[in-house]
C-alpha cells in the first residue's frame, strides 16, 4: 500500500531546507514563479481547495469583515452585531489552542514559519530559522499570488469550528500520516513545533511529511486532493 501511494505523488526523499529570516525577501521572489507555474500547469485532477475553505473557515471571516449598513433596521442589526461577536469570541478563545500549520493570514495569532519552494509537482518547504509575525509587509511580498501559495502560516487551531476536526483530533494530520508518504528522513528545523498541532497530535510522523504540504496549491496530486478532502 505505501508504494502505490508512493508512486502516485511521485515521492522525492527531500534534504530538510531552512532560510535565515533576514533573507525572507529574497526568498520570496523565487518562489513566486512556482506558485504561478502551478497555476497555469493542467493537473489530471481538478484544482485543489485550499485547506482553509475545505476546513470551512472562509465563510466564517467573509461574515467577520463583511461591512455593516447602518440603516440596517435595528433587529437586523442586532443579530449581525451578536453573530460577528460570537465569531470574534471564538477567534480569542482561538490563542489558547495549538497552532494550525496551514493556517491563514485572516485568523489570529498568525505566523510565517517557511517558504515554498521545489517544483510544481514536487513542492518542498525551506523553515525560517526564526518565524516571522504576519505583517502587511510580508503579506504585500506575495504580489499577484495568495500568500497561502508561498508561504506556510502557522494560526491557532480553530478546533471544533473546522472541519478536518473531529472534537479530539485534527483528521487532516491523521490523513496526511496515514496516506502520504515521508519526505525527509530528519526533522526540518521548524520553529513552531512544540506549538503544533500535527506534531503534538501525530509526532514525528507528521513532520516527516509536513514539508510537502502547500496550503493553497493551484496543482495537487490525486492522493494529496484525498487527503484534504475532509
Amino acid at each position: 500500500m505505501q508504494e502505490s501511494i508512493s508512486l502516485s505523488h511521485n515521492q522525492h526523499i527531500l534534504k530538510p531546507q531552512s532560510i535565515e529570516s533576514e533573507d525572507l525577501e529574497n526568498a520570496t521572489f523565487h518562489v513566486k514563479q512556482r506558485a504561478i507555474e502551478a497555476r497555469q500547469t493542467i493537473s489530471p485532477w481538478k484544482k485543489s481547495q485550499s485547506l482553509y475553505e475545505t476546513g470551512g473557515w472562509k465563510s466564517l471571516f467573509e461574515n467577520i469583515n463583511q461591512s455593516l449598513n447602518l440603516s440596517t433596521q435595528s433587529k437586523e442589526f442586532e443579530i449581525r452585531y451578536n453573530e460577528t461577536a460570537n465569531s470574534l469570541e471564538q477567534v480569542v478563545e482561538s490563542a489558547k489552542l495549538p497552532l494550525c500549520p496551514s493556517g491563514q493570514p485572516e485568523i489570529g495569532n498568525t505566523v510565517v514559519f517557511g517558504v515554498v519552494g521545489g517544483t510544481v509537482e514536487a513542492p518542498s518547504i525551506a523553515y525560517l530559522t526564526e518565524s516571522q509575525p504576519v505583517t502587511e509587509e510580508i503579506l504585500a511580498l506575495s504580489d499577484s499570488v495568495k500568500p497561502t501559495e508561498i508561504f506556510r502560516i502557522a494560526s491557532s487551531c480553530q478546533a471544533d469550528a473546522c472541519k478536518h476536526f473531529d472534537g479530539a483530533n485534527c483528521r487532516l494530520a491523521m490523513r496526511i500520516v496515514e496516506q502520504l508518504p515521508t519526505v525527509v528522513e530528519t526533522l526540518p528545523a521548524c520553529q513552531i513545533r512544540s506549538s503544533c498541532r500535527w506534531w503534538q497530535q501525530e509526532g514525528k510522523a507528521a513532520c516527516y511529511r509536513c514539508p510537502q504540504m502547500v496550503t493553497d496549491n493551484g496543482y495537487s496530486s490525486k492522493i494529496l486532493q484525498k487527503v484534504a478532502d475532509p
